[in-house]
Parts: C-alpha cells; structure tokens; sequence
C-alpha cells in the first residue's frame, strides 16, 4: 500500500494521481488548498483509496478524517493577513442547541455568540444580550462561566472567543476546534502549524496601562489598533523623557526563558530596546511602520523584570501580545494574557488506522514539512503509532539531520531522509512543526 503526507500545491487529480497512481490502497493529505474545488463539488485536499475496505473511500477536506485535540483555541494569522484565532465553537451539541452553561471562559477575553434558524440565545452571568439570527452577541466575559438559554428552535448556535476565522464549526458533546490553518500577511494558505503546550506568564500582554506594567517617563494608552485589525486592542507608549522605561516584575524560578512581543513605530527614530533582567542587560530591537515580532536572547534566570525602554522623548511605540515564555529560546504564536498567566495546549492531531489501509508486509510514507528550532531531543514530525512505541514508524526531524526511524520491539532502523532538490517542488505551504 502507499501511505503519503504531501503538502505541495497540485490539482487535486494531480496530487492523488501522481502519488497514490494505480496502487489500489494508499491515503494522501494536503494542508496547503483548503478551497473548494470548482466542478467537483469536494474539497481536494484529502483522498483516501481502500480496495479491501470501501467504506473507508473518502475525498473532502482533512477534517473529516482526522481527531484534532487541543483544549485551548490558538491565535494565527488568517486567511485576511491578520491575526485571528482558529475556527472553533465552545457550544456544544451545537446542531441541536439546549439550554446549557459554558464553564473555562476567560474573564476579559472577547467572545460573540452567532445563530441560525428560527429562536433566540439568551446570555447571562459572563456576557449578557439576546442573539438571533443575522444578530450576533458581542462581549467581553465577566466570569468564567456563560449561561446560554435557548427558545424557539435555533438552527444552529456558535459561540467563539474573537476575533476569529470565519465558518461554522459543529460541536458535539465537547467543544470542537477547527485545524490549526495558518495564512501569511497576503493571505496564501501556508498549512497547518503544530505547536507544543506553551505558557505566557507576562500579564495583560496588550494592555500596557495596567499597574502590573510600571511607567517611568512613559505614558500608555490601549488606543492602538493591534495585530489583529482592532480598534484599541493594543497599547500605546510615549516616552515623556529619555530612555523612558515600562517594566513588570514576573516571580518565577531560575529556568530558560526568552520574552517577545509585536510591536510597531508611531512616531520618532530613536532607539527601542527590550529586557528581561531589569535592565541589566537592555538589547536593541529593529522597529518599523509595520507590525513584526521582535525578541531578545533567551537567557537562564529567575524572577525577571522584563519590558522596553524608548531612547528619545517624544517618541511613541504600538506595543501589543508582550510574551514571557518559559523553557524554551525560540519564539511562538501569541498567547493572550490579563490577570492571569495563559497556557496554549499542545496540538495533537492524529488519524485512526481503522479509516485507511495498512498493510504489515509493505508500506510507502513519505511527507514534507517545515520545522522551526525544536527543543526536544527525538520531536516526531511524522508518525505510526503501534500498540507500543518500541513498534512504531516515524519521522525524527533533529537540527542537524532528518531521519526516519522503524522500530520492531529491539531493533530499530534509522533511514536518512532523502531530500529534495531546491527549487524541485513548487511549494508554498507545508505542515509546520514547532515545540
């Protein structure tokens, strides 16, 4: 059989023909055409052949196929050039909508309720308002709790944390998250971004007028339009003298830690510069016209004071999803944090053996991916998973070198991978892997 993880933009026919050809089995994923293809009523990004098991016949979009788990909703940039969280729906049984209390929402996160159909959703205790149809609910949550009381029959309802990737996402007995699409600033589709479980312990991340964040010779206004195209959803500093400074204190034990933010120029030339040990060490960081991630060297202490110095009065920065994150040095998708710090699980997202074709004699697996700085020894990019792991198949992608691995109870094979040429594939999206 053939079993493939491909991400190259091809026709889908293209694709499933070229690589599943006329083997009678094999499966082929593609995270980079989330569109519908025209005349062929399916999206062409997932295609599974099963000769022994019909049933198991599929051509539509990867979701059908695959268990994505991951409890928390992630930010990326969407398919506008902006960022947005994730396609998801917090309501659930949410094609047939009942009354019901929705616990795990954050206080001072942005939230909306949408519904279809006839009737009415009704909200108390974390936001309040009455949703309809084409009437949608805005709100910024109170409490962590959101009663929803449903009358007259709804279609369907959707309550999302905001702003959020547009299209309806069906729930069931648990939340339910679209996969983890990810769009570059001119909206082409780059794949799907893996990440591992993360925690943002800088507080009120956009909100830099908060007394956790201490000003000196700065002053701050949440007035700025953010990452995500909102109205006052980032900060504005303005340094009142020079080397104005806004610091917060984080308490937290001696481990690596690297610490980030986006940021942008208002007005002013002078120099902009970042720290995370109270200014004992203070590295300059490249501001522009445009948003852009900016971070320092990651660095081994504990209890850091972090935050920015602008080097010239007068001079004004937009600052917005400010990070502190521990146990790794490289950079990761924002984190949105208030009182609290903020934890953005990890991302599993697997397929279940019973829905393709496996073979215990013969197999073909190939795949392409992209990798960020990884901090873990073996990260899987690609894996089977069997009974055990001392049976398993699977990718190993390392800094030095790429390997595939097969591994039969005590013995086990290491392949190196066999690359591409450059410039081989015309590619422009490809699933990303980061830790």
């Amino acid at each position: 059989m053939s079993i493939l993880q491909y991400t190259n933009r091809e026709a889908p026919f293209s694709i499933f023909g070229s690589r599943i050809g006329a083997r009678p089995n094999g499966i082929a994923l593609n995270f980079v055409d989330d569109s519908l293809y025209a005349g062929t009523g399916h999206y062409g990004s997932a295609r599974v052949k099963d000769a022994t098991t019909p049933a198991n016949n599929y051509y539509g979009h990867p979701f059908g196929l695959l268990t994505y788990t991951s409890p928390t909703v992630k930010m990326l940039r969407g398919s506008n050039g902006l960022y947005r969280y994730q396609r998801h729906n917090l309501f659930l049984n949410s094609d047939a909508p009942v009354t019901q209390s929705l616990t795990g929402i954050l206080a001072n996160a942005t939230y909306q309720v949408l519904v279809t159909g006839s009737g009415t959703v009704t909200l108390t205790n974390a936001g309040s308002g009455v949703a309809s149809a084409g009437s949608p609910v805005s709100f910024t949550a109170s409490s962590g709790t959101l009663t929803c009381t449903v009358a007259g029959g709804p279609t369907t309802v959707q309550v999302v944390r905001t702003p959020v990737e547009a299209g309806y996402v069906a729930a069931a007995g648990v939340k339910r998250l679209g996969l983890p699409f990810e769009w570059d600033e001119y909206g082409n589709l780059l794949g799907i971004l893996c990440e591992d479980q993360r925690v943002n312990i800088a507080l009120w991340g956009s909100d830099l007028t908060n007394a956790v964040w201490v000003k000196t010779n700065v002053t701050a206004a949440k007035t700025a339009t953010g990452i995500t195209g909102v109205a006052n959803s980032a900060t504005t500093l303005t340094a009142t003298a020079a080397n104005g400074t806004v610091l917060q204190s984080v308490t937290a034990g001696s481990t690596q830690r690297i610490t980030y933010c986006w940021i942008k120029r208002r007005t002013g030339t002078g120099t902009v510069e970042m720290t995370q040990d109270n200014g004992s060490t203070w590295a300059a960081v490249t501001v522009t016209s445009s948003w852009a991630r900016v971070a320092i060297a990651a660095a081994t202490l504990a209890n850091p004071i972090l935050g920015l110095r602008i080097g010239t009065s007068g001079d004004a920065v937009d600052v917005g999803f400010f990070q502190h994150v521990t146990g790794i040095d490289f950079t990761t998708s924002p984190i949105e944090t208030f009182a609290l710090s903020a934890t953005r699980t990890g991302d599993n997202i697997s397929l279940l053996a019973t829905a393709f074709p496996t073979s215990a004699t013969a197999m073909t697996m190939g795949g392409q991916f992209e990798t960020s700085k990884l901090n873990s020894s073996s990260p899987r990019a690609m894996e089977i998973l069997a009974a055990t792991t001392a049976n398993a198949a699977y990718f190993v992608v390392a800094a030095a070198n790429t390997t595939f691995n097969v591994t039969d109870t005590t013995v086990q094979a290491a392949l190196t991978h066999d690359p591409y040429a450059a410039g081989g594939l015309r590619t422009v999206g490809r699933i990303r892997i980061r830790e």
